[in-house]
């Protein structure tokens, strides 16, 4: 996943866009594991609400959250889509990036949204 990738991203990108990717070093890696956990917006899989407002946390130091389903409407963040954020934890094994995720993800405030709380769990 991304969330582990210490090589700043642009420069892959840009190598890769340039035809570049062989004069690239090694990619460099974090240790540990990564989760990411979606949250969607009301009636999805179906049509889903879209222009509720949206407030979000603090990015922290393991997590942090990714818009996919959002826009502005004036100032205000709101859902644009059925599967608006993707909150990424990260840690040292997946318990603990689930954990992460999960923290920051109660911190999210999304009338209506819901999403699954099984993510990384083994069965």
């Amino acid at each position: 996943m991304l969330a582990l990738l210490k090589t700043p991203l642009a420069g892959v990108l840009d190598a890769a866009a340039c035809g570049r990717l062989a004069d690239l070093d090694p990619l460099e890696w974090r240790e540990g594991a990564a989760v990411v956990i979606v949250e969607a917006a009301e009636g999805y899989p179906g049509p889903p609400v879209t222009g509720t407002p949206i407030e979000l946390p603090e990015d922290e130091v393991d997590a942090y959250v990714l818009q996919a389903g959002t826009r502005l409407d004036g100032h205000q963040l709101v859902s644009a889509g059925g599967r608006v954020l993707g909150v990424v934890g990260r840690g040292a094994h997946v318990t603990e990036a689930r954990d992460n995720a999960y923290a920051l993800l109660a911190k999210v405030n999304l009338e209506g949204g819901f999403h699954r709380d099984d993510i990384g769990v083994a069965h």
